[in-house]
This record gives C-alpha cells, sequence and structure tokens, in this order.
C-alpha cells in the first residue's frame, strides 16, 4: 500500500502526464486547423466565394444616403464601380461595342432601382452610354454639348459659356484641387445669375465632374486593362490551342498592359470626363422637369453611362 506521500507524488505525475497530453493534443489541433485554412485559401475551390456576389449590398446602398446634389458624384461612381463587373461579362462572353453598351444601359436600369433613385427604369434606353452606342429610342445624344431646357426653350448663351468653361478644364487637365476651386466659382455664378433650373444643372454637372475626374485618374489604367483582359479571353477561347498562351503554361491569360505614355492615358481619360459631363449635363437638363431632384437623378444617370461609355470607345477604337 502506497504511503500518503507516494500517492501524492503519483498523483502529480499522471496529471502532468494528462497536462502534457492535453497540451500536445490542442497544438496539433490548432495545426490542423491552420492547415486546413490554408488549404482552403489555397484551393482554386474555396469553400466561400472570395468577394460578395453583389457588389452592393444593402448597408453599402445606403451608406451613399439620399441623393442630393452633394452626393451626386458619389452615386456617379458608385454607378461606375457597380456597372463594370457586369459589361466585363458580357464582353468576356463575346459582347461588341454595341451589346456591352447595352450592359452599362441595363446595369444603370438595376442601379436606379436598388438606389431608390426615383427614376423610372424602363425609361432609360440603350443607347444612354452615348451616340456610339445606337440605339432606337427617345433621345439622342447630342456630341456638341448644346440642349434643350425646359421653360424658355434653349439654355442661354452664359449658360452655354459656363458649361464650356468647365469642359475646357477637364479637357486641359486640371489636377482635382483646381478644378474643384473652378467648379465652386462656376456653380457661385450660376446661382446667382441663372433660373434656379439651370443653376441646379450646373451643381450637379460640377459635382459629377469632379468625381469623374478623381474616378478616372485613379482607375482609368485599371479598368481598360480588365476590358482589355475581358476581351481577349473571349477571343482566346475560341482559339483551337493556346498557341498565345506563356510558354509552359496553357491555362495562362492573355497579358495585357496599359499605354505606357502617360501622356497617352490621361489624354483618353480627359475625354471620358469630358463625354461624362457633357453627359451630365444634358441629363440634367432633361430632368430638370422634374426640379432639383430630376436634375440631380438625369445628371447621374447619363453622366454615369456616358462614362462608362466614352470607356467603351477607348476599348473599341
Amino acid at each position: 500500500m502506497l504511503s500518503r506521500s507516494n500517492r501524492r507524488a503519483r498523483y502529480r505525475r499522471t496529471e502532468e502526464s494528462r497536462s502534457r497530453r492535453s497540451k500536445v493534443a490542442a497544438l496539433l489541433a490548432g495545426i490542423a486547423i491552420v492547415a486546413s485554412g490554408t488549404i482552403i485559401a489555397c484551393s482554386d475551390n474555396p469553400v466561400a466565394p472570395e468577394a460578395s456576389p453583389h457588389p452592393f449590398a444593402a448597408k453599402e446602398a445606403r451608406a451613399l444616403g439620399p441623393l442630393t446634389i452633394a452626393r451626386a458624384g458619389s452615386y456617379h461612381n458608385a454607378f461606375l464601380d457597380f456597372s463594370f463587373p457586369k459589361v466585363r461579362s458580357a464582353i468576356r462572353a463575346g459582347a461588341d461595342h454595341k451589346r456591352a453598351c447595352k450592359a452599362i444601359a441595363q446595369a444603370m436600369r438595376e442601379f436606379v432601382v436598388e438606389h431608390k433613385v426615383g427614376v423610372d427604369p424602363r425609361s432609360i434606353g440603350d443607347e444612354i452610354a452615348g451616340a456610339r452606342c445606337g440605339g432606337a429610342s427617345g433621345r439622342k445624344a447630342d456630341p456638341d454639348g448644346r440642349f434643350t431646357l425646359v421653360g424658355d426653350g434653349t439654355t442661354s448663351v452664359e449658360f452655354d459659356a459656363v458649361v464650356e468653361e468647365m469642359v475646357y478644364a477637364v479637357e486641359a487637365g486640371y489636377s482635382p484641387t483646381d478644378l474643384s476651386a473652378l467648379f465652386d466659382q462656376k456653380v457661385a455664378y450660376a446661382r446667382a445669375n441663372f433660373p434656379a433650373e439651370e443653376a441646379d444643372v450646373i451643381a450637379a454637372a460640377a459635382s459629377v465632374g469632379l468625381s469623374s475626374v478623381e474616378y478616372w485618374n485613379a482607375n482609368y489604367e485599371t479598368q481598360l486593362v480588365y476590358l482589355q483582359e475581358a476581351r481577349q479571353q473571349e477571343a482566346y477561347n475560341r482559339l483551337p490551342v493556346n498557341e498565345y498562351a506563356l510558354p509552359g503554361d496553357r491555362g495562362a491569360r492573355i497579358l495585357v498592359s496599359p499605354p505606357a505614355d502617360i501622356r497617352a492615358w490621361r489624354a483618353a481619360a480627359a475625354r471620358i470626363g469630358i463625354a461624362d459631363l457633357k453627359g451630365a449635363v444634358h441629363g440634367g437638363i432633361t430632368g430638370s422637369r422634374g426640379g432639383w431632384q430630376g436634375a440631380v437623378a438625369g445628371a447621374v444617370i447619363e453622366g454615369g453611362a456616358r462614362s462608362a461609355g466614352a470607356l467603351l470607345n477607348e476599348l473599341f477604337k
């Protein structure tokens, strides 16, 4: 029979052994969890999707807040991020220029419904992305930027002059800081001298135009490369053999790069910004029948669609 001291010593050894076994088991379990996580992360078919299947969930839609003149630019940029995955998918599936335009128009219809913009999506025609997109209905895009306004029939000479100054500043490549200061001056001038309807259009277009320049300065190269890859991938998928894949890699995608000359892509980004600004003015005037809310909605819809359409023009040259 063991003495009390011997029993205590044996109990301590047993507990220490159990403790060591528990620690080892916990360590092995942790390693297994980490390893399994690594396997899932590196797998070609992860358990969870890499990104939300819908890029604009309800909370993100709420984050934009109500559509106002001040938020018009945020809505415009949100639409671009919303639409381009859909456009890429369409091009990857074989869409030509006109069908890619239809993808933009459909994305806009979905966007105005999801964000409760207050526009009947059926009123948005396939030509909304610009004159080169074709389409048979409704309003024809005016490439010269002179538009009809509700009320006295046509825009004033002063109104047209303000729009042209804004367009020139975008074309000249003003920095966002300088552009913001200039646009603020033009909005203040319009508020002091123009009818309310015209001033609302200038203000909405300024918000959209500034956000467009900021967006394309940051994203032109990336978005164009993604569209180029989608277009070339569609052609690549139709090849009988992967003769253009990288050596030793039959699954490689065709690699493309943006223009090497920074002046080239900045000039292209400026062209998109001009189309965007003119589209925002045109849409604002058309929507002004519904008051300032209609002017803002029109500026966002036509500015955003023209912006996306102008990038297609750079792709399908």
